[in-house]
């Protein structure tokens, strides 16, 4: 680093990381409050939200589903994908039909999730492609949560 603008340069690089992380951290602690809201707002324990098994379970549970649905759904996010990661033989696994399995029905959980706060298909399918978005609206809006 010898000339000048190169120097410049690298400053330019790592104040734009810094800026990008500081991005992603802020969106990531908007989703936290929000999700910390949202089951607030359906009569659960804020913190239910962060707890492994729990937070898939009360999901489904927020979403209407059934205790069967809820354990199945948890321990699919859970459980279902991580020995199939780490499994190095040769075997065929079942990852990509548990993944492709808990897909469906986290799908099936944010249209249970829009339908009990009085929301539309359309925003059902804003929950699954941009949630840092209706998280918040849902989180901070007007969305009351009704069995």
């Amino acid at each position: 680093m010898n000339n000048p603008s190169e120097s410049l340069i690298a400053a330019m690089g790592i104040t734009a990381f810094f800026c990008l992380m500081a991005g992603i951290f802020a969106i990531l602690a908007i989703i936290i409050i929000s999700l910390w809201r949202i089951f607030n707002k359906a009569g659960r324990t804020g913190i239910y939200a962060f707890i492994p098994f729990v937070s898939p379970y009360q999901w489904s549970k927020i979403a209407g589903q059934g205790t069967i649905f809820a354990i199945i759904y948890a321990f699919l996010v859970t459980f279902g994908t991580t020995s199939a990661a780490t499994d190095q033989s040769t075997e065929p696994t079942y990852a990509g039909l548990f993944g492709l399995v808990s897909f469906i029905m986290y799908v099936i959980i944010q249209f249970g999730i829009a339908r009990r706060f009085r929301k539309s298909g359309l925003f059902a399918i804003g929950l699954i492609i941009l949630p840092f978005i209706c998280y918040p609206i849902l989180a901070f809006g007007d969305a009351t949560y009704a069995e």
